[in-house]
Parts: C-alpha cells; sequence; structure tokens
C-alpha cells in the first residue's frame, strides 16, 4: 500500500458568501452553457489544475519509462546465464503497463466528466467554488464550512397556521435530517447559527461533488489518495454542562452528514474524517467528556478511527497558554486527546504558549494556529499604511467579514495599529516572500499548521514554502527503481566508514548547531504586537 499523504499545512476556514449562501434552491435551474467568456477564461485554467490531468500526466511518464525498460531488455536468449531474472523483469514491466494503461484510462474518463460538467454544472464555475479551488491547488486539504454570523438566514413559514411549533419552519432549512438534533426546541426555537451551519455544509456539499470529480487524485504506488475533505464545527453552549453537548454528538454529526451530501450526484461523505469542538471557556471543564463522546460514538465504541462515524477531532481554544494546558491535563486525566489543539495565532509566540507546545509534544497533540492572517489584515497590502490613513481598515467596513473581530482586538490591544504595522514591517523584511507568505512560515517553521480564514472573494495570497516545513509535513520520498543498483556504493561507503578515526566519525554524524531563523525577529515582533492581549481567555 502506498504510504499516507503527509498532512496539508494549511486549513481553510471558508466563510461562504452571505448574499446569498451558495445552494441550489428548490426552482432553480441549471444552464444549458455557460457564458463564452466564463468557458474562455476560467475553465481552461481549471482543466489543467485538476486532478485527472495531473494523473494523466503520471500515468504516460510511467508508461514511457516502463516501455524503455522493456525495449532495453530485448530479446532473451534461451541459454543466457541471466534469462531467469530477465524473465522475471518482463513480465513484472509488462504487468506494470498493463495497470499503467487501465490508470490512464480510468483518468481519460474522469477528465471528459469533468469538462462536461464545467460547461453545463450549475455551481461550478461560481467566483467562491473557483476561490476555494486554488486553495486546494495551493495545498489546502481540510475545509471548515462557515458563514457570517450576522448573516440571517429566511426560513420559510409552515403551510398550515396551527402545525406544532408554529412559525417559521426551520426542517425546511435544514432538512429532515437534522430533526434528532433538533427534537426537543421548537421551530421557533431553532438558533440562527445552527441553521447558518446546516447552509453551510450544504454549500459544502455541492463543492464536494465537483473536488470529487475535479480533486481526487487517484492511489497510486507514490503516494495515497487524496481529496478535500469538510471538517465541520461543534459549538456547543460550555455553560450547560458537559453531558448536554455529549448527549447532543451523535445527532450533531449524523446532521452534518446529512447536510454534506449532495441532492444529486455521488454520495462522497458517509462519515467526518476530522471534526472541530470549539470551547469557548476553558475555566469550564468537560471538554474532554465531550471529545470522548465525539470520538467514541456508534455501537462499537473500541472500532478503528477509520471505521467510526468521526474518525478524529480538534479542539479549538481562544488560550494558547495556561488555558490550553489545563485542558491537556484534563483529557490527560480522561484518557482521551485530540488530534491536534487549535489556538490562536496572536498569542502563539509568547512564554506560555512555549510550554503548551511542550506538553502537546510529549502527549502527541499537534498544535495548530488559527486565523494567521487575521482575517486579511495581514497582507502586503497594509504594509507602511498608518493608523490615520484613509487606507486603514475600519471597523465599520470591516463589519460582516472575517477581519472584523481582529480588527476589533488590534485596536483594543495596548500596542494597537502602530504594533500591527511594525509586525507587518518585520514580516516583510524577512525576505521569504509577501507579508503573507512570512507570516505563514512562521508558525510552519514551529512545527505548527496554520488556518487561513478567508470569505472566498479571492485567490490565495499566500505561499507554503516547502523550506519552512517540518519534516511530518513533507512527501514522503519516493523508493528508487533499482534497490540492488547501489549495494556497491553502499559497501564501499561502509569500507571507508571503518577507516575512519572515531572523531571523524562523530564530528560527520553530529548535527550542526542550529543557526538562527531569519523569521526571529518577526516572531519577537509579533508577540510584542499580539501576544500581551491574548495572555489570557479571550471571548471570540
Amino acid at each position: 500500500a502506498p504510504p499516507p499523504p503527509p498532512p496539508a499545512p494549511v486549513l481553510v476556514h471558508a466563510w461562504f458568501p452571505a448574499d446569498p449562501l451558495p445552494v441550489p434552491g428548490e426552482d432553480e435551474e441549471a444552464p444549458a452553457r455557460k457564458p463564452l467568456d466564463v468557458i474562455l477564461r476560467d475553465i481552461p485554467r481549471r482543466l489543467k489544475a485538476s486532478a485527472p490531468v495531473a494523473t494523466q500526466r503520471r500515468c504516460r511518464q510511467a508508461l514511457a519509462d516502463a516501455r524503455a525498460k522493456l525495449e532495453a531488455l530485448g530479446e532473451i536468449a534461451e541459454d543466457d546465464e541471466e534469462a531467469e531474472a530477465k524473465n522475471a523483469s518482463k513480465a513484472e514491466l509488462e504487468a506494470e503497463i498493463a495497470e499503467e494503461e487501465a490508470a490512464l484510462q480510468e483518468a481519460d474518463d474522469a477528465y471528459e466528466q469533468l469538462a462536461k460538467s464545467l460547461c453545463a454544472g450549475a455551481h461550478t464555475t461560481r467566483a467562491w467554488v473557483d476561490s476555494l479551488n486554488r486553495y486546494i491547488d495551493a495545498g489546502a486539504r481540510e475545509i471548515i464550512p462557515d458563514a457570517d454570523r450576522a448573516h440571517t438566514v429566511a426560513v420559510p413559514g409552515t403551510t398550515e397556521p396551527d402545525a406544532p411549533g408554529g412559525g417559521p419552519n426551520a426542517r425546511r432549512v435544514v432538512g429532515d435530517a437534522d430533526d434528532a438534533a433538533f427534537a426537543s426546541d421548537a421551530d421557533a426555537a431553532v438558533t440562527n447559527a445552527a441553521l447558518l451551519s446546516r447552509v453551510a455544509c450544504k454549500a459544502m456539499g455541492t463543492f464536494l461533488a465537483q473536488a470529487h470529480v475535479e480533486k481526487r487524485a487517484p492511489a497510486s504506488r507514490t503516494r495515497a489518495e487524496t481529496k478535500p475533505v469538510a471538517v465541520p464545527r461543534y459549538e456547543p453552549n460550555a455553560f450547560l454542562g458537559a453531558e448536554a453537548a455529549a448527549a447532543r454528538c451523535e445527532p450533531w454529526a449524523d446532521a452534518q452528514i446529512a447536510a454534506l451530501k449532495p441532492v444529486e450526484g455521488d454520495a462522497v461523505v458517509e462519515r467526518l474524517e476530522r471534526v472541530i469542538i470549539r470551547w469557548r471557556d476553558t475555566d469550564v471543564p468537560g471538554v474532554a467528556r465531550v471529545l470522548q463522546a465525539m470520538t467514541t460514538m456508534g455501537e462499537d465504541p473500541e472500532a478503528p478511527p477509520e471505521t467510526r462515524k468521526v474518525g478524529g477531532a480538534y479542539v479549538e481554544l481562544d488560550d494558547a497558554g495556561a488555558g490550553a494546558l489545563k485542558t491537556l491535563r484534563e483529557c490527560a486525566a480522561l484518557g482521551v486527546f485530540p488530534a491536534g489543539l487549535i489556538v490562536p495565532a496572536a498569542g502563539a509566540f509568547c512564554a506560555s504558549a512555549a510550554k503548551t507546545r511542550a506538553a502537546c509534544a510529549e502527549a502527541g497533540v499537534e498544535v495548530i494556529a488559527k486565523d494567521v492572517l487575521m482575517g486579511g489584515l495581514v497582507a502586503t497590502k497594509y504594509l507602511g499604511v498608518a493608523a490615520t490613513s484613509l487606507a486603514a481598515p475600519s471597523l465599520a467596513a470591516a463589519r460582516g467579514t472575517p477581519a472584523f473581530e481582529p480588527l476589533r482586538r488590534i485596536l483594543a490591544s495596548p500596542g494597537g495599529w502602530d504594533a500591527h504595522a511594525r509586525a507587518l514591517k518585520e514580516l516583510d523584511a524577512a525576505g521569504v516572500g509577501n507579508v503573507e507568505t512570512a507570516a505563514v512560515a512562521c508558525f510552519l517553521e514551529m512545527d505548527m499548521r496554520v488556518v487561513v480564514t478567508t470569505s472566498l472573494d479571492d485567490a490565495p495570497a499566500f505561499e507554503a514554502l516547502e523550506a519552512f516545513l517540518p519534516p511530518r509535513l513533507r512527501a514522503p520520498e519516493p523508493d528508487a527503481d533499482d534497490a540492488g543498483a547501489p549495494a556497491e556504493a553502499g559497501a564501499e561507503a561502509g569500507a571507508e566508514a571503518e577507516e575512519a578515526s572515531p572523531d571523524e566519525a562523530e564530528a560527520e554524524t553530529s548535527p550542526p548547531d542550529p543557526e538562527p531563523s531569519k523569521l526571529d525577529a518577526a516572531r519577537r515582533a509579533w508577540d510584542e504586537a499580539y501576544g500581551a492581549a491574548e495572555a489570557g481567555t479571550v471571548a471570540a
């Protein structure tokens, strides 16, 4: 079996457009054909960046290499001393050629299906779909579906005035699958946040149905199958108690799975690989109990993660320091750990956060920094922009966007916008690309994956530079074609190693002293700008 792919360095927190949220209505019909300008502008690039085209390239190269090796073997004489070994190699090459030809035919069929869907699909060339695809092209795989909480979902009324619950009929928006999740609530009592969560997942399901064709890379001998996945967020009210939150885990998971399944097309979501448990106050215990309920639901609590309804869970907190350590200790006491802790990027470099990273490393829990670009405020366009400049963002203009909360915190912090401007200046001075790329690299170099929040109105402005990726996020090296070829060289190297003196051997094997990173100054400026404001629990 091919090795599993490394985790993607970037998670995308996608705020789906609110006007309107991209969910097909009951009476909406797909256009017979896209406008010509859309076809000429967007579709060729999408086809070129698609998984079927990448598979076609790989298969054609593999076929050319295998056929060249087969031709080099030539005719094998019966009296040839190496006839048995050559015949075995010939059989292996012929089997490889047959396998690659079948994979190429599969990729050709997928390409034809993709081309037709791009030209005739109802939502395939919407701006938000294009933006999300560009994030996947940039290396993202896990997508957190969300929407602006200020957006109000239009809930149609019931047809019968005397219907149970009366008033707005929430189930017409969220679907019958949510009945279990809302069983104890009257229709009119269902919160707007709950509706937004389901509607965002429905939008995500529409995208995943398209991505199933466009971005699903088939398995090969060197790389396991990869495809984008949804990572929904479960946000219980911590103050109602852990048991109430734990009891709603399974109905919530059923509702998310149902919402992610498209109305038409293949059912590409049968389970949730990962979810996020959003716990808003680390002073309130209970998150470990909810984590246990979320990751062991089903008839067989001992089932392996690959077969469970929820494969694993991240825990999202508003504190990267003492509160995160408290959560980790609570999980250790119950014997259950999250796949990762998602903590605020703003306080990720302070002294207390360093203790959290050390404790997480000891427990085998990864640390993920959320909203590293602060909703778009960490950007090249704000370099040199003073707080009094007309180009500086305002809270009024940022309302309803991912930048609103980060801007509110920046303006309320001791250093204000001036400290933010100094942090941007240091990121730019690091010389590792633009400001956005340098900010992402600051966290990747410290072995933290990152969450980037976007309203899906543009392409990603950053790159996840391989030079700053920790070893666990790097793709495994492909196996050498000729394993026996370097045997003699290895033997010679071994002989040379025996002749070398112990002092020389120790000098060759000892790791060099780490050099100062060019991003150290940027991290110090980051901590000075945001660390003090994030020292404790911050309500979002």
